[in-house]
């Protein structure tokens, strides 16, 4: 799910590659963009829900994380609501368990990723 074949040529911009989210996932908004991959790392997206204007209420959507190829922008991965949860560990959940650890132990809960910025 992290890594795709490096290629010889740059990875799209970081809007161009949010589009192509959003192509994907309409009903969902994205305000994060990790510019800082590395060569063969994919793209990661945590999608917040749009609301729906029919009901004012937000969209159910069932994605949430959403994992781009960096020079195509195709879908390499997503992981499902129902396949979020942290326990039991497992070798799926792993990682995902360790940044809820430290996010919560060293901040408010928040996953705030610059930790230069807290005070």
């Amino acid at each position: 799910m992290s890594h795709v074949p490096v290629r010889n040529k740059p990875h799209l911009d970081p809007l161009t590659l949010r589009e192509r989210a959003q192509a994907i996932l309409p009903h969902a908004r994205f305000n994060f963009v990790d510019m800082n991959t590395d060569p063969g790392d994919v793209v990661y997206f945590a999608p917040e829900p749009r609301t729906d204007p029919a009901t004012g209420k937000p969209y159910d959507l069932d994605c949430a994380e959403l994992y781009l190829n960096p020079y195509t922008g195709e879908e390499t991965a997503r992981v499902n609501k129902q396949n979020e949860g942290t326990w039991p560990v497992t070798r799926r959940n792993f990682t995902r368990f360790i940044f809820e650890i430290h996010s919560n132990l060293y901040g408010d809960g928040s996953a705030n990723f610059c930790s230069a910025s807290r005070p």
